[in-house]
């Protein structure tokens, strides 16, 4: 699925390409290609500097939102089908090596990780302090605080 921020769509595609499109001019404005032969299945989430995706070559991307210049990646043990949640200054995503990682959105360095198990190919949800998440087992976590 795209994401949209004011007149600019951001999508994978099934080949090795992110694309940002111009929705006024009708065009391609970048297109950033992964090294390896692999597609994108994660949907992106979007800041005004960054769109945040995941990739089937086990990386999560930060990209320039207007240049498409890749800002940061951070490797998996595995792919990243699931689709990354932006929460204030934080990134949540799952991988299929198992892990739901929190990253920070400016380094893209690991906060923190929770092995969960089994692969974690869900989108993560986020409401009311807690990360909610399933996995490919059939377990649903409930992650935050306790009250």
């Amino acid at each position: 699925s795209a994401a949209v921020l004011g007149q600019r769509a951001y999508v994978g595609t099934m080949t090795n390409e992110f694309k940002a499109l111009d929705l006024d001019k009708k065009e391609v404005a970048w297109t950033v290609e992964s090294k390896k032969e692999q597609p994108f299945y994660a949907s992106p989430a979007v800041t005004d500097q960054l769109v945040v995706t995941g990739g089937r070559d086990r990386l999560v991307y930060a990209l320039d939102r207007l240049k498409g210049d890749v800002v940061w990646t951070f490797a998996t043990r595995n792919r990243v089908d699931s689709s990354p949640v932006i929460v204030g200054k934080r990134i949540v995503v799952g991988s299929a090596d198992g892990s739901l990682y929190v990253l920070d959105l400016a380094k893209g360095t690991e906060l923190q990780k929770l092995p969960l198990g089994r692969s974690v190919l869900a989108s993560p949800a986020v409401a009311h302090q807690c990360v909610v998440i399933g996995t490919t087992d059939g377990w649903l976590y409930c992650l935050g605080k306790k009250e």
